[in-house]
């Protein structure tokens, strides 16, 4: 997870529009765009990394692999019985109502996002995670604002769950305006809870 310099979310350039919006009335007709074109984001530490534009796109079998893989020895994902192949098999397999997209700087693969396009008058924050390369340059502030931007004028909510035990995950949601409502006990796993988060758009 990121907690970097956030971006304007008025710097955003798209491919091609995406329509209609993410949540709301016909959310999920007319297919959803080839990729998204964010904002560059600052200078990386390394000259070699974080110096190119930032895109949203599908996720090939080969990337859905390396995601796979990396996601599940890291935190919070390693605490879970979240195989690499199990984790593969959902980056690769998104469905018209729940998009899932790997996050590039650069050219190169930086994390995946995942979302459900419909929960309780908005849409739910399924899945961010950021490779250790490319945290703490602002791309979990940019992803939650284009999440916010496409919701659609419809949207009343955003939705998010974190693990109970993922206070790094819980302050970050917090900082951009998500507010406690639940405690889900056993929700993935027994012994463990998550923490359900909502931002109110309305």
């Amino acid at each position: 997870m990121t907690s970097g310099r956030p971006f304007s979310a008025d710097s955003y350039e798209l491919r091609r529009p995406i329509s209609p919006p993410l949540c709301g009335e016909g959310a999920g007709a007319g297919g959803l765009p080839t990729a998204v074109v964010l904002p560059t984001p600052p200078p990386h530490p390394s000259p070699t990394r974080g110096v190119g534009g930032i895109t949203l796109a599908p996720i090939t079998l080969e990337t859905a692999a390396h995601l796979g893989r990396a996601f599940a020895a890291m935190e919070p994902w390693s605490r879970y019985p979240f195989s690499p192949e199990a984790l593969a098999t959902y980056f690769a397999g998104g469905e018209p109502h729940a998009p899932r997209f790997a996050v590039e700087v650069g050219g190169e693969t930086a994390g995946a996002i995942g979302l459900r396009l419909e929960l309780l008058r908005g849409p739910y924050l399924q899945f961010l995670g950021i490779l250790p390369a490319y945290q703490r340059l602002g791309l979990g502030s940019l992803l939650l604002q284009w999440m916010e931007r496409e919701a659609g004028s419809s949207a009343r909510n955003l939705w998010v769950c974190a693990a109970d035990f993922n206070a790094d995950a819980q302050r970050f949601y917090e900082r951009h305006g998500f507010t406690r409502v639940a405690l889900l006990d056993d929700l993935v796993q027994d012994g463990r809870d998550e923490v359900l988060l909502r931002k109110r758009l309305k």
